[in-house]
């Protein structure tokens, strides 16, 4: 079947317009996302032009231009002289690029200033949408998703590794280097907030699964410390509790071991440096409430196996400290009859002992 012809209209140039309500001459009109111009007043339900290229003049905010700066039309933006409507470095519409300024002070065409009313703007009304920017790179105040999810994926490796995507805070000039936030959206009404997931990659048919990592600052030189990493459980509201915090290791596979976890303090330094404390610790009660327990358990058993061991310094020549100065120690479990089990306790008559083994 042969295709439809299509038919000429305009040279695109101008294209026409009828408004709902009356537009001024000079107005800045928003057709969809794509600003243009009317040249001329166009009366209320009256077919009219606007102009869709050209170099203007157009009235902004006090953002600062250069000749080359991206210019958006903000409809609800402040002009320097009050009015509704101007244009914006960043927010609104693409409507073109800033040329050369006349900064309406002293008739030199520089860049615009922030006092200067308007900013000379070569038109060009366009809809960008960015679908590669490797040639071009995107920078902008803020991005969006336009729908249920917004994926931002490293490309595919055709014949070796994956793109890595990394999210860096900038580095800092004479102030600190910028944060960088991820947080899940907040509920509505009775809802969850939104969950916030890093997760390694899946690994290949034989390959391991990426590994997560979150790792606090290395500081450039000098003796400064280096940056905390901090996985903190939200704060409750009102009664209820405040988020728990789970570190859970991988599930093994059909016949594989679990991920094992590991907490362990930093190395010292490389000459003399003591290594890093571990510290597991309860949270504080306040206005005569308990503080947090603690509780270190090893894994529940499954059939016929055995439950999972707790042990602390078995495999070190050191002091281990068990007990409060004020508080108590309770044992529970001890067996009341010799377990014959060499340095096993059991409680013989109330008097903890050592068993001697068979």
């Amino acid at each position: 079947m042969a295709q439809t012809a299509a038919k000429f209209v305009q040279d695109g140039k101008t294209i026409d317009y009828t408004p709902a309500a009356a537009v001024l001459a000079g107005a800045v009109v928003n057709v969809g996302t794509v600003p243009m111009i009317a040249p001329v007043a166009i009366a209320a339900g009256e077919k009219g032009t606007l102009v869709a290229e050209g170099v203007w003049d157009i009235p902004k905010t006090s953002d600062t231009f250069a000749a080359g700066d991206s210019v958006f039309w903000n409809s609800a933006g402040t002009s320097v002289d009050g009015n509704t409507g101007a244009a914006d470095s960043a927010t609104g519409n693409l409507m073109g690029v800033a040329v050369y300024c006349d900064d309406y002070a002293d008739e030199t065409y520089t860049a615009a200033t922030a006092a200067a009313k308007f900013v000379r703007v070569r038109v060009h009304s366009i809809k960008r949408t960015a679908t590669s920017v490797a040639d071009d790179p995107l920078s902008t105040t803020a991005i969006t998703g336009s729908d249920s999810s917004l994926g931002i994926t490293g490309i595919a490796g055709s014949a070796g590794n994956g793109g890595a995507v990394a999210v860096a805070g900038g580095a800092g000039d004479t102030g600190l280097g910028g944060a960088v936030t991820v947080t899940g959206g907040a509920g509505s009404g009775a809802n969850a907030g939104g969950a916030v997931s890093v997760t390694g990659g899946a690994g290949g048919a034989g390959g391991a699964g990426g590994a997560a990592s979150i790792a606090g600052g290395v500081p450039a030189s000098g003796n400064a410390a280096g940056g905390a990493a901090s996985v903190i459980g939200g704060a409750g509201s009102g009664s209820a509790a405040g988020g728990a915090v789970a570190v859970t290791s991988g599930a093994g596979g059909a016949t594989g071991a679990g991920g094992a976890v590991a907490i362990t303090g930093g190395a010292g330094g490389a000459t003399s440096g003591t290594g890093g404390d571990v510290a597991i610790t309860g949270g504080a009660g306040t206005n005569n409430a308990n503080g947090g327990t603690v509780s270190i358990t090893g894994g529940a058993k499954n059939g016929s196996g055995a439950n999972g061991a707790v042990n602390i310094g078995a495999d070190k020549a050191c002091t281990v400290t068990i007990g409060y100065a004020s508080g108590k120690l309770i044992l529970v479990g001890i067996p009341t009859d010799d377990p014959l089990n060499a340095g096993e306790v059991w409680a013989n008559n109330n008097v903890l002992t050592l068993s001697e083994g068979n």
